[in-house]
């Protein structure tokens, strides 16, 4: 059994039922032969396997026996000449009856073996397969139906339309298809990358020179030649095009040719160059081309007349009587050009080029003609005639230069560490690069990152290249990880001789002489999901084994966390188990929580897979509660059910301190998914079992637990009588000591509550103090705190203040992995963007943010990040967006998170005065809700900014009372020192423009 990725494309007779019943059997039977040869005939014509029938149902697959590059363009190819091609061969059989397909296509990996009649050509198990019979299935009659993600880039050869989202049977996750309309002019990656939008082009300053001083040399009579050589998608194509189009370069006839591993007629770079200067219409219809073609050719040089009837036959389809004709003809064309104009002649995929072009490229370079010729390959083989020019490497992007491309493709994309995980994964390949930020655009920022099957078929294509004795050690790499200990690898494999070819296939690189690394993490990936399954847990298990052994010779600690993936991998649960477990706590120990996660889910899983005898309930408490300890900035619902697990088996084992720890966890989750209700019920039934118990540490733990859920459901007396206690008992713990790092979230939390009742003063002092004692602590903690700073900062109105503090926060996110923390502070920052200069990028990533943490399942304090979004995009007039996201935040703030209840309803009350079409009803309804939502949270600052926001509207309708109301707010905004609030009720009282007034001009 194989592993490949395939192109599957299924195909199903359409309205198959009523032609059985309308027409004899023996015709159905005829017609259905007649459209399994024809599939037969055009699947091997397109290089693709017919491998089942499934009744009228016909699954053709591309990929298999060998990937090639192209096999999803080939495979849309075949099944859109299928379609076509069905009704004339059925007219015959059956005239009155419209015979059409429906078909669907998907690429993905499968397991693959040689199989037998009539199960198919090879036994085929996969998504993909099912997933192209239930596209076909969405297929209406004459449709082709294609996974959108399954495309890629190869979705810019062909003229395609949207058909949605679509759930499908036995499919877990919806997908975004096409139908598939017809071919376009596409013929290159490059010109399918110019149909879908270039990337800024960046870099590559060192080998635009070299190409400019190759063309002046050319201009003064010596004929030049270069090599850009290159990976496939390193951006040769891309280089080469935009040097074409340099201001220098237009001063020369330009020429280009394209070289195709598959059909490739002889000499095709050199006639595409002809093709060029030939009328398209002529080369369309066939029509008068020995005439136009003789024109030509005699206003270049008479003398090259007597080839017309040599070179028309070579352009059209006529045979060819002697291919040495053909190329003495080219030679001499390409020569009088070059001797009557500046040529820059450029042939892409060299590489592929067949003998007789080789043949003529080394006679054109005899010649002192005046000529720059530029070649795109992948590598020059010896012997080839490129050898003779100047050899240069294109290089992958630069860290700098792959940001500047992430930043081009996302400017809106809210995720820590994307910038990092997109260079690790590209290796700087710039086509990896946009699509691994297509990939990320398309699941809206939320973590994926996963690469089209056409991408990850090249990758596998290029191995399959490979010998076999460098494909089984880069199997062995594979599994090893992304850098490779040579001699690990010696242990391993025996032999390290092929290296030189993996290096010279630009699939690994020498780091120094004892390690070697992957050039991208893609390709170690592709080449990790092709080993055969069997061979890919016996190389775990060596892996594992060898280094174990190599440690205990070396007297050195082991690498838990490789080891923990070797016998992942291998499924060898048992061990997997232990060293899950120390990899978890030894990731914990960092902060680096995204590891420490995947660490202790792993261990769970594999405990889950162990006999019931051999689960040991303190190993799994102790996997479980970390797990819960490192998902506090990323918690799940899954990750509840462990622990509601875990509280059943303590309390069948009769555990009650372990039901304590289990249910002091549950109440944090649930605290940190915003489920306060929750939150507070199983934090106090952990409190009552930790007192009965006497664990005095547990017990401080669950009055901060309380706290904090109090404080986030704005129920701020029993949030005070509990944080004092955490604060207190925590303060005093040890004497000389620090207090823990969960103090200084206690005191944040306090801050928060003190912040919002007005004594801004008094807040900045208790997040001061916070502050201090995490600041440079290398705890995720530190961003927290800093965010709940940026909370009050809000509130208090420094807004150049809070741009700075959410900077450095980010910073911190982007250290610990901490999605949602990011998202908010990236909302907060934004928002005061907009306030302070009403930039629409802001705006953009306000409401791209806000929607990023409504996605996850942390819903801590979401209601505030809603209010910010509705205020900001009512004050822009984009009052259906601000009503939308307004009626999105009160749905946070039933369920208990009221912190941007005031701020939301201010912002629906200005949609229902300003739009009354948004169909809010009666303006003054959310008016008083703010002020009862300010009033229940007793919140000086929200019934301040409500009672300007109040006058604001009032004078602008004309009524009488506005000025009371800023007589109102002024000496709240100054004694609590919200001074730029203070300035706006300066501004409204003196006749100036406030920040509404400004905005809805």
């Amino acid at each position: 059994m194989e592993r490949h990725y395939v192109t599957a494309v299924f195909s199903d007779l359409s309205n198959a039922t009523p032609l059985a019943q309308t027409e004899d059997p023996e015709i159905v039977a005829g017609l259905q032969s007649r459209i399994r040869r024809l599939a037969q005939e055009l699947a091997e014509e397109h290089l693709g396997v017919v491998n089942q029938h499934y009744g009228d149902g016909i699954l053709t697959i591309f990929g298999l026996p060998e990937p090639r590059e192209d096999d999803v363009i080939r495979a849309v190819e075949y099944v859109l000449a299928l379609h076509s091609r069905v009704p004339d061969i059925a007219r015959d059989l059956a005239p009155v009856f419209d015979t059409q397909l429906h078909s669907g296509i998907d690429s993905g990996l499968v397991a693959a073996s040689l199989g037998t009649l009539p199960s198919g050509v090879y036994e085929v198990f996969g998504d993909p397969l099912n997933t192209a019979a239930r596209l076909s299935d969405a297929a209406a009659a004459g449709q082709v139906v294609a996974n959108t993600e399954a495309l890629g880039l190869a979705v810019e050869f062909f003229q395609t339309e949207a058909h949605g989202e679509l759930t499908l049977k036995g499919i877990e996750h919806p997908v975004r298809a096409v139908r598939v309309l017809g071919r376009n002019t596409t013929a290159t990656r490059y010109q399918a990358s110019m149909r879908r939008g270039l990337t800024r082009f960046c870099g590559r300053r060192t080998e635009m020179l070299t190409l400019q001083q190759a063309l002046d040399s050319a201009r003064g009579g010596h004929l030049q030649l270069v090599s850009v050589v290159g990976e496939s998608g390193v951006g040769k194509s891309r280089l080469v095009a935009e040097f074409l189009g340099t201001e220098t370069v237009a001063q020369s006839v330009t020429l280009s040719g394209q070289c195709n591993e598959q059909s490739a007629a002889p000499l095709q770079p050199f006639l595409d160059m002809l093709r060029s200067q030939l009328p398209g219409e002529t080369l369309a219809s066939g029509e008068n081309l020995v005439e136009v073609l003789d024109l030509y050719l005699e206003s270049i040089n008479t003398s090259l007349t007597g080839h017309t009837q040599t070179l028309s036959a070579a352009l059209g389809t006529a045979r060819v009587q002697s291919q040495a004709s053909v190329v003495k003809a080219l030679e001499d064309w390409f020569c009088d050009m070059c001797r009557k104009f500046d040529i820059v002649a450029a042939i892409d995929d060299w590489q592929w080029a067949d003998d007789a072009s080789r043949e003529l490229l080394s006679r054109l370079l005899n010649y002192p003609i005046h000529a720059l010729l530029v070649l795109g390959c992948r590598q020059v083989n010896s012997g080839d005639p490129a050898e003779r020019g100047t050899m240069m490497r294109l290089p992958p992007f630069s860290a700098e230069e792959t940001d500047q491309t992430v930043n081009h493709l996302l400017p809106l994309i809210v995720q820590p560490g994307i910038h990092r995980l997109i260079r690790e994964r590209s290796g700087g390949n710039p086509l990896f690069i946009e699509e691994l930020c297509r990939s990320v655009q398309a699941q809206h920022g939320q973590g994926g990152m996963e690469l089209p099957a056409t991408i990850s078929g090249l990758i596998e294509a290029k191995t399959k290249r490979l010998s076999e004795a460098a494909r089984q050690t880069v199997f062995a790499c594979a599994v090893i990880g992304q850098r490779i200990p040579v001699a690990l690898l010696t242990e391993i494999v025996g032999s390290t001789q092929s290296v030189a070819e993996l290096v010279a296939a630009d699939i690994l690189y020498a780091v120094d002489v004892t390690t070697l690394e992957f050039n991208h993490g893609l390709t170690r990936e592709v080449v990790h999901s092709i080993i055969p399954l069997q061979q890919l847990r016996r190389l775990h298990e060596q892996a594992a084994q060898t280094i174990i052994e190599q440690c205990r010779k070396r007297a050195v600690e082991e690498p838990v966390e490789v080891l923990a993936r070797h016998y992942a991998q291998s499924r060898n649960y048992a061990q997997m188990v232990v060293y899950a477990a120390q990899a978890g706590d030894k990731a914990l120990s960092t902060n680096t929580l995204d590891r420490a996660r995947y660490h202790y889910q792993n261990g769970i899983e594999a405990m889950r897979r162990l006999p019931r005898e051999a689960q040991d309930f303190s190993l799994w408490l102790q996997l479980s509660t970390r797990l819960a300890l490192a998902c506090t900035y990323a918690p799940s619902q899954s990750v509840v059910d462990i622990l509601l697990d875990g509280e059943q088996w303590a309390e069948q084992v009769g555990d009650e301190a372990a039901r304590a720890q289990v249910e002091y966890y549950l109440g944090w989750l649930y605290y940190a998914m915003g489920r306060q209700k929750e939150a507070l019920r199983y934090s106090r039934i952990s409190l009552q079992r930790a007192e009965a118990l006497g664990a005095q540490k547990l017990r401080a733990q669950l009055f901060a637990c309380i706290g904090q859920s109090a404080a986030a459901a704005c129920d701020y007396p029993l949030a005070d009588e509990y944080l004092d206690l955490a604060i207190d008992i925590k303060a005093n713990r040890g004497a000389g000591k620090h207090p823990p790092i969960g103090w200084a979230y206690a005191v944040s939390c306090k801050a928060l509550v003190v912040g919002d009742q007005g004594d801004f003063e008094q807040a900045a002092v208790l997040m001061e103090t916070a502050l201090q004692r995490v600041r440079g602590s290398m705890q995720a903690i530190e961003a927290s705190v800093a965010n709940s700073h940026n909370t009050i900062r809000s509130w208090r109105g420094r807004w150049q203040e809070l741009i700075d503090g959410a900077r450095a926060v980010q910073g911190l996110c982007e250290r610990y992995s901490l999605p949602y923390v990011y998202a908010s502070s990236r909302s907060s920052e934004s928002y005061a963007r907009w306030i302070l200069y009403a930039d629409p990028d802001a705006l953009d990533i306000l409401r791209e943010a806000t929607r990023q943490m409504v996605a996850t399942e942390m819903e801590l304090y979401v209601s505030l990040n809603c209010g910010w979004v509705a205020d900001a995009l009512s004050r822009a007039g984009a009052y259906g967006e601000a009503a939308e996201f307004g009626q999105l935040g009160l749905k946070y703030v039933a369920a208990g998170d009221r912190l941007g209840e005031a701020m939301i309803l201010r912002a629906l009350h200005r949609v229902a005065v300003m739009d009354s079409s948004a169909g809010l009803g009666d303006p003054q309804a959310y008016l008083q809700r703010a002020y009862a939502a300010a009033a229940a949270r007793a919140s000086k600052h929200e019934q301040a900014v409500t009672r300007l926001h109040e006058a604001v509207f009032t004078q602008q309708q004309g009524g009488d009372g506005w000025l009371p109301l800023v007589e109102q707010a002024v000496p709240a905004f100054r004694q609590m020192g919200m001074h730029w609030h203070l300035q706006q009720a300066q501004q409204l009282t003196s006749g100036a423009p406030v920040l509404d007034t400004q905005y809805h001009r």
